[in-house]
């Protein structure tokens, strides 16, 4: 049993169902907030995603937790007489300051455990580890601000492979190192910190509709010098990490950046996929694949 593993399914939804006081819709997909004559929310706007019929639910409280970029789209979306610009967007600041995490993937192989018995090392969560931020800890300064923590997940024997392609060999010999290295794979994955810039942003205005006529959230996005140099400084510091640790082969991809975390000024953080291009639509019945940012030197 894994009592530190927290997840809403598990330990919110089933035991508020088991109340009968809550009922999940699924397949509705929310345009926008409805509000009264006093511009208080009273429901929500909705549209089955398989009849593409229009519904609507009334309600005297409404939560809004759709991650990110969603939550931006329907308060974006969320028009009317007394908010033109979107429900509680007077200041124009609802999508502005998009915020995510740059980052990559660096690999390598621990000694000790190449060519031992393979062990079931899925873990949950992947096996996960993190180390905290602590590039500004040694007094040393810096040519960037802000800073980067590492989480090492995916480490040791999984089901992921791909490492193997960057392997040199052909044949018995090719299966022959990637069954000695499959127990020993070291996976580090830095995570920096961009700048908030009120100029990356999720707007709606101007951008496509999709099936249901609802404008879609559209990204504009772009990284800074600053967040070029940290990312030369985590290169190097997960290289002296993996060297350290005597490990062999280093594989890595510096040209992409990967997976990452974003927020805008309305949201908090949500884990989304990535590789974005600046004003690149997102579309919500797709998966989060819609962050990316420039390749770096």
């Amino acid at each position: 049993m894994f009592i530190a593993f927290f997840n809403a399914s598990d330990y919110l939804i089933e035991p508020a169902l088991q109340t009968g006081k809550l009922k999940v819709i699924d397949n509705a997909a929310v345009a926008r907030i409805l509000v009264d004559d006093n511009g208080l929310a009273n429901g929500v706007q909705y549209f089955d995603r398989y009849r593409k019929e229009e519904r609507r639910i009334s309600a005297k409280r409404v939560v809004v937790a759709a991650s990110c970029v969603d939550s931006t789209r329907i308060l974006l979306n969320s028009c009317s007489p007394r908010y033109p610009n979107g429900i509680g967007n007077s200041s124009d600041l609802i999508g502005r300051y998009l915020s995510e995490q740059i980052r990559f993937t660096i690999r390598g192989f621990a000694p000790e455990l190449v060519g031992t018995n393979p062990h079931n090392d899925d873990g949950i969560g992947g096996a996960h580890m993190y180390m905290p931020r602590f590039n500004h800890s040694d007094g040393r300064k810096r040519d960037y601000i802000r800073g980067f923590g590492c989480q090492f997940w995916y480490t040791g024997a999984q089901t992921d492979l791909s490492w193997a392609k960057s392997l040199p060999g052909f044949g018995l010999d090719f299966k022959k190192s990637v069954k000695e290295r499959y127990p020993a794979l070291l996976a580090l994955h830095p995570f920096g910190e961009a700048i908030p810039k009120a100029e990356n942003r999720i707007t709606v205005k101007g951008s496509p509709v999709d099936q249901y006529g609802i404008p879609i959230a559209r990204i504009s996005y772009t990284t800074g010098e600053n967040e070029r140099r940290m990312a030369a400084d985590m290169y190097d510091t997960m290289l002296e990490i993996l060297h350290a640790a005597k490990q062999k082969s280093c594989h890595s991809n510096t040209g992409t950046w990967s997976r990452m975390a974003a927020r805008s000024t309305s949201t908090g953080r949500a884990p989304l996929c990535s590789r974005m291009l600046q004003g690149l639509y997102y579309t919500p019945s797709r998966s989060y694949s819609f962050f990316s940012a420039e390749p770096f030197d």
